[in-house]
C-alpha cells in the first residue's frame, strides 16, 4: 500500500466525525469534499527545502496537525468540489490554481471565493503559505441573518454585498452559483496581509478554546474578514463564471502584465504583447472591472507609489517623477481618492492617519 492509498483511508476514517468528509478521492476522480461542521480553517505551508507539506485542520472541537511530501500532495491532489463556500488566501509566495481544467496564477495577498460546484485545486511549485476558511450552508444564512449595521446617528443600514447576494442565491437555489470571486490588494502586502491575518488568527483562537460565546464572535469575526475584502480601498474584486474562462485567462493574462510593469504600459503595447485589439483589451477590463484600461492601470501605478512611500527612503518628488506623473497636485488627488490621505500623510505613518480607515 503506498503513501497515497494510506493517506486516503487515514483522511476518511479521521475526518469524517469531526470536519471534512471525501468522497471518491482518488488519483483519477473528482473528489467531493463535504463539511459536516459549522466551518473549518486549514493552514498550509508547503516547504520545499524539506519537501514537505505542513497542514493544521482547525474546526469546533477538532485540532489535527498533518504533514506529508510535497511531491505527493501537489502531485495526487485532484481536481475537486465541496459543498461549501471555500475562501483562500495566499499569505506567502504564489501558487497555481486548477479551475474547470485551466491553471491560474495566485500571488501573495491574493484571495478568491470558490462557491460550491466548481471543480478547482491547488499547485505549489515554490514555498508558500495559504489558508483557507470554509463555511458550511447553515452558517451563511446566519452570518447573512445577523450582520446588523448601524449608521453613527443610530439608524440601521444595509449590510448587502456581492458576496452576500452570491451566498443567498447559493441558499434559495433560486439560481446557478457556478462561480468564483477573486480579489486583488490595491495597497502593499505588508498593510493588506496583517488585517486578514488579525481576522484569521481570532477566528482559530476562539474555535480552539472554546469559550463561553465563541461561535458569536467568529460570526462577528467571518463578518468583518468579509466587510475587509470589499473595503474598496484595500481590495478589487470580479466575479467569474465558470463559463468565462476564455475572459478569465486574457483578463489575468493583462493583470499580471499591469502589475509586473506597475502600470506604466500603453493600451497598445499591451496589444502587441497578447496579439489583441487595443479595443478588445479596453473592453476585457471594461467588463471584469467596470473601469476603463486607463483606471484600471492606475490602481497599480498608485500601488506601486504607496510602496515605495513606506518601504523605501525616496522622496514623494522622486517617487512622482519615476511613475510618469507630470503634475503634482494631480498624483496628490489620485492618490488620496485611492488610500483616502495623501502621499505625505501615508509615508509619514503608514501610520496613524491610514490606520482609522482600515480598524473594524
Amino acid at each position: 500500500m503506498n503513501q497515497f492509498d494510506v493517506s486516503r483511508i487515514f483522511l476518511k476514517q479521521r475526518m469524517a466525525p469531526t470536519g471534512i468528509r471525501i468522497d471518491n478521492y482518488s488519483e483519477n476522480d473528482n473528489g467531493f469534499f463535504s463539511l459536516n461542521g459549522p466551518y473549518m480553517v486549514v493552514f498550509e505551508t508547503f516547504l520545499t527545502e524539506t519537501d514537505t507539506v505542513q497542514i493544521s485542520m482547525i474546526s469546533p472541537g477538532f485540532n489535527f496537525p498533518y504533514q506529508c511530501e510535497l511531491v505527493w500532495f501537489t502531485e495526487m491532489r485532484p481536481l475537486h468540489k465541496h459543498n461549501f463556500v471555500e475562501f483562500m488566501f495566499v499569505v506567502r509566495g504564489h501558487i497555481k490554481q486548477r479551475i474547470e481544467g485551466n491553471i491560474y496564477d495566485y500571488s501573495e495577498g491574493q484571495c478568491c471565493v470558490i462557491m460550491p460546484g466548481i471543480n478547482h485545486s491547488e499547485t505549489v511549485d515554490g514555498d508558500a503559505e495559504l489558508v483557507f476558511l470554509m463555511i458550511s450552508d447553515e452558517l451563511l444564512y446566519t452570518i447573512i441573518q445577523t450582520d446588523h449595521r448601524y449608521s453613527s446617528d443610530g439608524r440601521e443600514s444595509s449590510s448587502e454585498n456581492i458576496l452576500y447576494q452570491a451566498f443567498r442565491k447559493h441558499l434559495e437555489k433560486t439560481e446557478s452559483t457556478n462561480q468564483y470571486y477573486d480579489f486583488f490588494p490595491l495597497v502593499p502586502n505588508d498593510i493588506v496581509l496583517p488585517i486578514i491575518k488579525k481576522h484569521l488568527t481570532q477566528i482559530t483562537l476562539e474555535t480552539g478554546d472554546l469559550h463561553p460565546g465563541f461561535y458569536s464572535f467568529v460570526i462577528g469575526s467571518i463578518q468583518r474578514l468579509i466587510a475587509q475584502m470589499l473595503n474598496n480601498q484595500l481590495y478589487s474584486y470580479r466575479q467569474v463564471s465558470k463559463d468565462s474562462q476564455y475572459e478569465e485567462n486574457l483578463f489575468l493574462k493583462i493583470t499580471a502584465i499591469l502589475e509586473e510593469t506597475h502600470g506604466r504600459i500603453t493600451r497598445q503595447e499591451i496589444s502587441n504583447k497578447l496579439l489583441y485589439s487595443d479595443h478588445h483589451i479596453n473592453k476585457i477590463i471594461q467588463d471584469n472591472t467596470g473601469m476603463s484600461l486607463i483606471k484600471y492601470s492606475r490602481i497599480f501605478t498608485l500601488k506601486e507609489a504607496a510602496r515605495r512611500l513606506t518601504q523605501t527612503e525616496d522622496s514623494i518628488s522622486a517617487i512622482i517623477y519615476d511613475l510618469g506623473f507630470t503634475n503634482r497636485t494631480h498624483f496628490y488627488n489620485l492618490f488620496k481618492e485611492q488610500y483616502g490621505v495623501s502621499p505625505s500623510q501615508y509615508k509619514g505613518a503608514n501610520s496613524e492617519a491610514y490606520r482609522p480607515l482600515l480598524r473594524s
